[in-house]
């Protein structure tokens, strides 16, 4: 997927939320999930060719993929997410960042 395209449907997610819809979610829940969940929705009705599948096992990988794009049951595209929250960069985002 090109990068251009990507960050359109990202922005066209972040739209669909209603007014304060996020921050009621971000506080109750995981608020990366919500966002990956809403992503993985337009990028499935975008993308009428591919599979999108989230949490994606890999088979003698540990960890999953937050989102993957299948053409042909090939990995065509992986997209990993991750937030923060304001109080983890209380002391200064070099804590954070390697």
């Amino acid at each position: 997927m090109i990068i251009d395209e990507l960050v359109k449907v990202i922005q066209d997610s972040s739209d669909s939320f209603g007014e304060n819809e996020l921050a009621y979610l971000s506080l109750t829940s995981k608020n990366e999930l919500v966002i990956r969940d809403r992503i993985a929705y337009r990028l499935h009705v975008e993308l009428k060719n591919s599979i999108v599948a989230r949490e994606y096992s890999v088979k003698g990988i540990n960890s999953r993929i937050d989102l993957a794009i299948l053409e042909n049951n090939n990995i065509k595209d992986i997209i990993e997410l991750k937030s923060m929250y304001t109080f983890d960069a209380e002391d200064g985002l070099n804590k954070c960042i390697d």
